[in-house]
């Protein structure tokens, strides 16, 4: 699969995550560092009308949130990373955690920090010891996190991958590509895949000013 963007640091893909995923195989990542997207419902109803959604449409978001993690996750696994980083919603824990058992991928530990009025969540997956330190460097991270929703900050993500074995990043949802700019600016390669051409866009005009 061609790139949209390449250049000799990093590479920016168009395209679903299992899609390109498929192609990377031979890749050596280092470290897997994304905030996977929420689906389905999540996207297509507004906060008021998902406060109100029966039953069975909760179903079919939590259903579409577990096919997407079988599919890219086991992926993901066969990179085999050195570390694998997800944030996650309150919601999801659950359902990374069970499928990552289901996988027998080794989790290193789970954290979360109150922020104001809402708690952030971040998931270590590893086949190695963590850094020692890992709890409250983690911790203290996530309570810098600020904009709930939002895209997350360079610097904060640099922060994590200061945590991380040496290696290429890799963000399957790497959206406007926060990820990737923080990789750069910690002397790595760095590749990330974003489904939505508009975003996919920003992306580019984000990495072209640093790449």
């Amino acid at each position: 699969m061609t790139p949209r963007y390449e250049t000799p640091r990093v590479r920016l893909y168009e395209g679903s995550a299992d899609d390109v995923l498929a192609t990377l195989m031979t890749e050596k990542i280092g470290v897997v560092l994304t905030d996977p997207p929420y689906w389905h419902w999540a996207h297509i109803c507004d906060v008021g009308e998902r406060e109100h959604l029966d039953l069975r449409k909760e179903t079919l978001w939590m259903g579409d949130i577990l096919m997407m993690t079988l599919a890219w996750l086991p992926m993901i696994r066969a990179l085999r990373p050195g570390v694998t980083w997800l944030f996650a919603d309150p919601h999801y824990i659950a359902i990374y955690i069970r499928v990552a058992r289901y996988l027998k991928w080794p989790m290193v530990g789970w954290w979360s920090a109150l922020n104001g009025d809402h708690s952030e969540y971040l998931i270590a997956f590893s086949d190695t010891e963590p850094h020692r330190d890992w709890s409250a460097i983690v911790r203290d991270i996530l309570r810098d996190v600020n904009t709930y929703g939002q895209a997350k900050s360079a610097a904060m993500l640099r922060r994590i991958l200061t945590l991380s074995p040496d290696g290429m990043v890799l963000d399957p949802f790497c959206g406007s590509g926060t990820t990737l700019v923080a990789a750069l600016h910690d002397g790595r390669d760095a590749i990330g895949i974003e489904m939505d051409a508009v975003i996919a866009a920003k992306a580019e005009a984000l990495l072209r000013t640093v790449a």
